[in-house]
């Protein structure tokens, strides 16, 4: 039995200003009245590159030769243990899953629904937590057989508020963290039964990421307040802002990613470009694109875990590919659709996914 969040925060908050590089995030896509629905173009659902990004096909069959052609896809994830075992966040069509690399995806019990982040506890993949807007109301779900049957452990207190995304800690899997569209980040200390919040921001909350090295390290990615940091695992936060005399448009930020093998690199894609932080957010570099800076939209990242040098950058419809850490980038075009999520595949590096989403023309 889930618990509302309380109204007041376990302790007090400590919110240290620090004038850095900070990054945001345009926000034009959550909003679940005006993505998706009728007149989508077929290339939705999820794009699969078997060699290294140089060619992509739909990878979207489902059974009795259905297809997921015309949906929209937020979040794709796998399991690091079992790379075959993914699971898709979707508009509106609930979650679905894979046991098999894509080939073929299948509905998980939670068949409604828009689901922004999911996922999947490091040390037991039975267990995944999906976060979400149901019925109205965002939430939360659980799982504890793999997906097959879910229920809630939080809902927020109003309706047509969202929740973006969803973490777990990998050294503690007690811990639990989420951030919703009002910019409340908050935090379960026991699989998600209760909730404090730790943090009250001024704007959504939309990207939350824990650092692979240090669970205790969570950065929140916004298109109001630009990114915050905790380094203790959210006991205090420091603002983080770029300056955009240098880096104009960066601090709009569409992704940050933690680099697979230096842990104090951040890379951030924003309406500059793609910058890189060596010191977690205390200085900051450009990485040069083949676009105009200040000009990007819907920036997306994937950074091969096995070899760094190989960089995945979605800007818009098209894919850039870089072998060098961003020396030098190849522009292919994949869809004419915006691929709003990638994914590297664990383990297997030669393979890459890519989630599209569908934004209708203005009215």
């Amino acid at each position: 039995m889930y618990k509302h969040i309380i109204n007041r925060v376990k302790k007090e908050i400590r919110v240290r200003s620090v004038v850095l590089f900070g990054a945001l995030f345009t926000v034009f896509m959550f909003s679940a009245c005006s993505i998706g629905g009728g007149g989508s173009p077929e290339d939705l659902g999820v794009f699969r590159s078997t060699d290294y990004g140089e060619s992509y096909e739909q990878a979207n069959k489902l059974p009795d030769d259905k297809n997921l052609n015309e949906t929209s896809i937020f979040e794709i994830v796998a399991d690091t243990f079992n790379p075959n075992l993914m699971f898709l966040g979707t508009l509106e069509k609930g979650m679905l899953k894979s046991t098999n690399g894509g080939d073929l995806w299948e509905q998980t019990g939670q068949q409604e629904g828009t689901f922004y982040g999911i996922a999947i506890d490091p040390k037991n993949n039975r267990q995944l937590y999906a976060a979400g807007y149901i019925d109205t109301y965002g939430k939360i779900l659980r799982s504890g057989n793999g997906g097959q049957d879910w229920h809630e452990v939080y809902r927020e207190g109003d309706p047509e508020i969202k929740v973006f995304d969803v973490v777990v800690d990998h050294f503690d899997t007690r811990n639990i963290y989420a951030t919703n569209q009002n910019g409340v980040v908050i935090k379960s200390e026991d699989y998600g039964e209760n909730w404090v919040v730790i943090n009250r921001l001024d704007g959504r909350a939309i990207f939350l990421r824990m650092s692979p090295f240090d669970s205790r390290i969570l950065f929140v990615a916004s298109p109001d307040f630009g990114i915050v940091r905790t380094l203790d695992g959210g006991e205090t936060w420091e603002e983080i802002r770029i300056n955009e005399d240098d880096f104009s448009g960066a601090n709009k930020i569409y992704d940050l990613q933690f680099h697979p093998t230096e842990p104090n690199t951040i890379l951030i894609g924003s309406q500059y470009g793609l910058l890189r932080s060596p010191d977690l957010g205390a200085t900051w570099e450009s990485i040069p694109l083949l676009t105009t800076p200040g000009e990007n939209a819907l920036v997306r990242l994937a950074i091969d875990p096995e070899n760094p040098d190989n960089m995945y950058l979605s800007i818009d419809t098209s894919m850039y590919k870089s072998t060098d850490a961003g020396a030098h980038w190849k522009i292919q075009k994949v869809t004419t659709s915006f691929i709003y999520s990638l994914l590297i595949k664990p383990e297997q590096p030669d393979t890459l996914f890519a989630g599209i989403w569908y934004k209708p023309p203005a009215e």
